[in-house]
Parts: structure tokens; sequence; C-alpha cells
């Protein structure tokens, strides 16, 4: 285990710091209001992506090891493509009625189609905990993908860099998921009734959370644009993404690792040490990020970004509560997957969403910035998801042995 967290974290380390090198350069050449557009159609295609997705990769790592038979292996797959199916076709519709298919949203949708399929193909490696080699697939990808934005936003696309990256990562990373995996995509199969109840009954309470979290994300983007325009959620955008830069160190190690390892346990009391020492050794790094964000924000935001994207650092210093939540909220999530406490994230998730509007109500007029009064929620918001989260779990569990 030492050597696949070893390897996640090295190898996301990588990544991030490619993905931040060239969001440096990205930022140069692209305006807010480019960001802002690009954010905004990526959360409507996403959001509508997470509706339609079953989560069906849970339920391959949460599978009992003797149980994974070919035909169950088959079962899955054929699930996975036709949740696939069914959403891109559902977003070709939807955005044909609403007049809004156009090359950049039908980007979008092969994006959301590729990504779909490769996150859920992905958990058989993570079931056979094969992290080393899933891991470095992925660094080669984002590298390559990365330079290809950086080449294109310098010789002249603009906000279009944005979007063929993102396919050209989604296509290279299902293409690089079914070579490491030996997977063969065979014509979907449409499921039997009795194998659409076995699935939903199965994977409802992860698809019920997913989308919480997808209507949770998607709208804090959409309320951004809708507060002060595309700009505003360009702005926002990319302040999330700098408050994120420490989660994309370590998300491997709070959700992919430890959720294969939670569901590894069988013993109560070692996944609850196992959830305490993972909670601590996170914990410390992310406070230092933290406070690193609170007084370092405001001097050293514009000096990367350039002086149009000043806001950014306003909206970023009230955003030092997500720094530290999100990652710890993450690792407590996947040990709530890991063992059933589905009803404790719905309560958590509200939370959330409480804690996201209240600075709004209390006064967003006395921010520095229009979209400062987001980033305090979006803190309040991981914060109190975390604690409801945490709390929960210790009533809940008080007693067991």
């Amino acid at each position: 285990m030492l050597r696949n967290a070893l390897g996640l974290v090295s190898g996301n380390f990588v990544q991030a710091a490619v993905a931040f090198a060239a969001n440096l350069v990205l930022v140069r050449y692209i305006d807010p209001g480019g960001f802002g557009r690009y954010a905004l159609a990526a959360a409507s295609i996403g959001l509508a992506f997470s509706v339609f997705s079953l989560r069906v990769g849970l339920l391959i790592v949460r599978e009992p090891l003797g149980s994974m038979t070919a035909s169950r292996r088959a079962f899955f797959i054929n699930a996975i493509v036709v949740d696939a199916v069914i959403a891109s076709v559902v977003c070709v519709c939807v955005a044909s009625i609403t007049d809004h298919l156009d090359w950049k949203v039908a980007m979008l949708i092969g994006v959301g189609v590729c990504v779909n399929l490769s996150g859920e193909l992905k958990s058989f490696l993570e079931r056979d905990m094969a992290f080393i080699k899933l891991i470095r697939m992925e660094t080669l990808i984002h590298l390559g993908g990365h330079i290809l934005s950086v080449v294109l936003v310098v010789c002249g696309a603009g906000a279009l860099a944005l979007y063929i990256r993102d396919l050209a990562l989604a296509i290279f990373g299902l293409v690089g998921v079914l070579f490491v995996t030996r997977i063969r995509l065979t014509p979907p199969r449409w499921p039997r009734w009795q194998e659409w109840r076995q699935l939903l009954a199965q994977a409802g309470p992860g698809w019920f959370d997913q989308v919480l979290e997808q209507l949770f994300a998607r709208a804090v983007v959409l309320t951004a644009g809708a507060v002060g325009g595309e700009r505003a959620a360009g702005v926002f955008s990319q302040a999330q993404r700098l408050a994120g830069v420490p989660h994309q160190f370590l998300a491997p190690l709070a959700f992919r690792l430890s959720f294969t390892a939670f569901s590894r346990q069988t013993q109560f009391q070692d996944r609850v040490k196992l959830r305490n020492r993972m909670l601590l050794l996170l914990g410390i790094p992310l406070a230092g990020a933290a406070f690193g964000t609170i007084f370092l924000s405001e001097p050293v935001v514009p000096l990367l970004l350039g002086p149009q994207w000043a806001d950014v650092a306003v909206t970023l210093t009230y955003m030092s509560g997500a720094v530290v939540c999100i990652t710890l909220f993450e690792n407590l999530k996947a040990y709530v997957y890991a063992g059933g406490y589905w009803y404790l994230l719905v309560v958590a998730r509200a939370g959330q969403v409480a804690g996201l509007m209240l600075p709004i109500l209390l006064g967003a007029a006395s921010f520095r910035a229009e979209t400062a009064v987001l980033g305090l929620g979006l803190s309040c918001a991981y914060v109190a998801g975390f604690l409801i989260l945490f709390i929960g779990l210790i009533w809940t569990e008080r007693g067991r042995s």
C-alpha cells in the first residue's frame, strides 16, 4: 500500500505541476470572459452526465474478491457503455431542443462520453490495486494534453485551446485505459429489466450522492455567472482552480487509494484507525496550504496571472477553508462509500448548500469583489460538510467495536 501511495502522490504531483504551469500561460492569452464561457458550458454538460451516470465503478471496487467472474465483468462493462450512450443521446437532444448545439458543445459532449467511460473502466485497475500502472499512463497523457494547450494558445487559438485540450485528454485517456486493461468495447446490449433493477438497487445511493455533488459544484459556477456574467464565472473558476491545487496533489490518496483500502478492511476498528490516520496525514499539509492562501494570495496571484486577474486573489483568500476541507471531505466520503453510511452524505450535502448560501444572504454588497462572497460561501460549504460528516460518523459508530 505504501508503494501505491507514493506512486499516486508523486504522479499527481507531476500532473498538478504541469497543469499549474500550463494554466499560467493560458491566462496570459485568454481573458476572464473566455474562461467564463468555457466554465459555464462545461458545467452544464458535466451536470447532465452526472445525472445519467450510475457510478458503476463504485460497484466494481466493492465487488467481493471472489465474485468478479467473467460474466460479472462483462455485465459491468456493458452497463458502463449503456450509461455513456444514454447520457450522450440526452445531451445532444437537450442541446438541440434549446438551440445550444454547436461544435464547441459537441466537443464537450464528446469529452463527457470519453471521461465517463475511462473513469468507470479505471475501476478494474483500482480494484486490483494497480495504481502504479494507472498513474504512469495518466501522467503521460496529462503531460501531452497540457503541452498541446500551450502550443495552441500561443499560436492564437484563444479559448478554443481549452476545448481541444479537454477533448484530447479525454480521448487519449480512454484509449490508454483500454490499452492497459485490455478491455474490448463491444456494441452495447440493453440490460434486461431484472438486471436494471439489480444495478439500480446497488448503484442508487452512490448515484444520488454523485448527482447532489455535481449539482452543488455546477450550481456554484452557474451562480458566479448569474452574479457577474461570464467574467465573474471566469474569475471564480480560476480562484477555484488555485484553491484546488493542494487537492490535486492529494486527491488519489484522499479518495482513490483510501476507498479501496477502506473497502478491504474487514474489521471495524481497523477501518476507523485507518480513517483517523488518513485525516491526520492529510490535515497537516492542508493546514499549511490554507495559511499560505490567506497571507500570500494577494501579493502573489497578480504576479502569476497578470493584473486582469486581480480579483482572483481576493476570491482565493476567502477560499482558505475550502483549501483544507475539500480533501478532508473527500476522504470521509471514501469512508462513507466503503461503509454504506449514505444518509450521512445527504445530510452533509444539505449542510454544504446552507453554508454556501449563508454569506450570500448575510450581505454580498460588503465584499471587495463580486466573486469573493461565493469564495467565502464555498469555504463555509466544505467546512460545514466536513464537520457534519465527521460528527455524524462519530455519533453513528458510537458503541461499536
